[in-house]
């Protein structure tokens, strides 16, 4: 038995569904991580507009992505990864998920 699984991009300020050309922006406001995806043109748009401030601003080095674990509840873990796996997301089979990933689970 052959599966295919597909993933499709949507914006997310526009709802528009997004080709291959798809964007994800990431950034920090005030100690907080946020990533968003965007249609190129939005992502310049979102660009230009921070573009004073980040002008303005001092920099505190790069943000990095860690690699974070949460301490959900066995009952959540499972639960979120059946929906992350029905949402085409690559989930490991076994042990904790990231925080990035239950934070996509209960954004849902």
């Amino acid at each position: 038995m052959a599966k295919r699984t597909s993933t499709i991009v949507i914006d997310d300020l526009t709802g528009a569904e997004l080709g291959d050309d798809a964007v994800t922006v990431t950034f920090a406001l005030e100690g907080n991580a946020y990533e968003i995806d965007l249609a190129p043109d939005t992502a310049a748009d979102l660009r230009e507009a921070l573009e004073p401030f980040i002008g303005a601003a001092r920099e505190t080095g790069r943000a990095g992505r860690g690699t974070a674990t949460s301490s959900a509840p066995t009952g959540e873990q499972s639960a979120a990864r059946a929906w992350l796996v029905e949402q085409g997301i690559d989930v490991p089979s076994r042990g904790r998920l990231s925080a990035e990933l239950l934070e996509r689970y209960r954004a849902r």
